[in-house]
């Protein structure tokens, strides 16, 4: 059902756990913050209620940096030791596909959909940018 009211600014993943972390989102950024959680009567036309709750921490306070890294360290490799899933070669943290994929399109270009690429092409000839040093300026269609 789609609710006459405007929703929030971000869809709840992950079902469950995903539902509950949201539940604990709005109740810290919304309710505890004072601006407010997204519920009826709290809306106003074309307004999306957003607050925003911030902790800050002063690693230095806790022990610093050198107790972090060692156990930043530990979970990471910890977590890495997993087998990962059938039809993936290596368990990968977040960030990670993202940091491989910049380094290969460095290197390789960014991958682009014909349909995409001729649509460009188009806008150049609208342009008088001839074909040609569009082509020469691709590195991969």
């Amino acid at each position: 059902m789609i609710p006459d009211t405007p929703g929030g600014a971000l869809l709840a993943m992950g079902e469950h756990k995903g539902g509950g972390l949201a539940m604990l989102c709005e109740l810290l950024g919304g309710a505890l913050t004072g601006g407010g959680v997204g519920k009826p009567g709290n809306h106003v036309a074309d307004t999306t209620l957003n607050g925003m709750l911030s902790v800050l921490i002063d690693p230095e306070s806790l022990g610093g940096f050198a107790g972090m890294a060692t156990e930043i360290d530990a979970v990471t490799d910890w977590v890495r030791s997993s087998a990962p899933v059938q039809g993936h070669e290596a368990i990968m943290l977040a960030g990670e596909p993202e940091r491989a994929a910049k380094t290969q399109r460095l290197a390789e270009g960014v991958p682009l959909a014909r349909p995409a690429w001729e649509a460009f092409v188009a806008a150049g000839s609208r342009l008088g940018v001839a074909p040609e040093a569009l082509d020469a300026a691709a590195t991969k269609v």
